[in-house]
């Protein structure tokens, strides 16, 4: 395999490895980490809260529709009132479950035949990044392709067909 997982991420399964793997080989990236797989609730939250702290509000005003908008508006809320790191992202995950997780992010999609991933910028050398960008593409069931600096990591959602040579 060609990637890792960062600390504590979820498995993208057999077969969007082997697509990643193979988008890695074709454009000759050895080593590449998966940072985001799919998500709960309270992992959404999390993400959420750490990037409006990182990357400000309004950069995530621009990344996310409506349904997200809505998370935002809860952090915002909240941090005006004075609440803490964990009564906001707990009061986001509430609201995140309220709305339905699959309306905030693609991450917390329950679709099978479908896989959310995202693979840190740092990771791709320098000299591949054209190559990389080109070869995810023109991947075959690509649903969407996200890239700095519309979001902070490489987004990619990809069609998985199982019992299919990928």
């Amino acid at each position: 395999m060609r990637f890792k997982y960062s600390v504590g991420i979820k498995s993208l399964g057999e077969a969007a490895e082997k697509i990643l793997d193979g988008i890695l080989e074709k454009c000759g990236v050895s080593n590449a980490l998966v940072t985001s797989t799919v998500r709960t609730p309270d992992d959404q939250a999390r993400i959420m809260y750490e990037n409006i702290e990182r990357h400000g509000i309004k950069a995530q005003r621009q990344l996310y529709k409506a349904a997200g908008k809505l998370i935002i508006d809860v952090y915002e809320s909240q941090k005006s009132i004075g609440a803490n790191a964990d009564a906001v992202k707990h009061t986001m995950a509430q609201k995140i479950i309220e709305i339905g997780p699959e309306k905030i992010s693609a991450h917390c999609t329950a679709d099978p035949n479908k896989s959310v991933f995202d693979v840190s910028p740092s990771s791709i050398p320098e000299e591949r990044k054209n190559a990389w960008v080109n070869q995810v593409s023109v991947t075959p069931g690509l649903i969407r392709f996200l890239r700095p600096p519309a979001d902070p990591a490489y987004h990619i959602e990809i069609k998985i067909s199982h019992g299919e040579e990928a």
